[in-house]
């Protein structure tokens, strides 16, 4: 039968194990907190993006100084536009994936 005081003891020690396993979990889990809230303000700049580049669209066609302007103008200005939004796409992506592949 085990005194008071090694119950105490073992007790002890299992607290002390319980902390580092705490602060050993903290820390992994600090490096993913911070993924996931990147990823997060990724996901809603594209979404934005995405809302921001049809409303765009919309503005071009009723915009007052582009209504005489010639369909080659709309067409670059659109260009330039879906070049924007294909780049923030692809460099998300490459972010995305650079993620996933990271060894934690």
């Amino acid at each position: 039968m085990k005194t008071t005081e090694q119950l105490n003891q073992e007790s002890e020690l299992c607290r002390k194990a319980l902390a580092h396993i705490s602060l050993a979990l903290h820390e992994h889990i600090k490096p993913l907190r911070r993924y996931h809230d990147e990823a997060n303000r990724r996901i809603m700049n594209n979404l934005q993006l995405s809302i921001g580049l049809k409303e765009m669209e919309n503005v071009l066609d009723n915009h007052s100084t582009l209504k005489g302007a010639t369909k080659s103008k709309m067409f670059v200005e659109r260009k330039k536009m879906v070049a924007l939004a294909k780049y923030t796409v692809v460099s998300t992506n490459e972010w995305f994936e650079s993620v996933k592949n990271r060894k934690i």
